[in-house]
């Protein structure tokens, strides 16, 4: 069964709890997280937490991909700017190397529409 391509955009923010990881990557169509030391762990995080989603909703048609980030979330894509894609590509290469997360389902794909640093800390 192919899958529809995938959209997203997401925000990438600094945790607002202090104690813990440092940043935040949130989808904002799956209303999926990543949390990290740093933004690229925290797009490492995203990424596989995506992928494992759409691998369950390949096999289960009951598994809802779209459920959208409440609407504060949203918010922090206001006065945001476009993240370096370079953060993405070194999360891309992590993602790769790191054991856990499953390939992409055969027949899916996924692909960003954007990626945002929120500076609305």
């Amino acid at each position: 069964m192919t899958q529809p391509k995938h959209s997203d955009i997401w925000v990438i923010y600094p945790s607002e709890d202090s104690v813990g990881k440092a940043w935040v990557a949130h989808s904002l169509t799956t209303d999926q997280i990543g949390m990290g030391d740093c933004v690229v762990e925290a797009l490492v995080e995203l990424k596989a937490s995506i992928r494992c989603l759409l691998e369950e909703a390949a096999k289960d048609s009951r598994v809802q991909v779209i459920s959208l980030a409440p609407l504060e979330f949203w918010k922090k894509t206001e006065g945001a700017k476009k993240l370096d894609p370079m953060f993405v590509r070194d999360a891309e290469k992590l993602l790769q190397r790191k054991k856990g997360p499953p390939p992409m389902p055969k027949g899916s794909s996924f692909e960003t529409v954007q990626e945002l640093e929120s500076v609305n800390a």
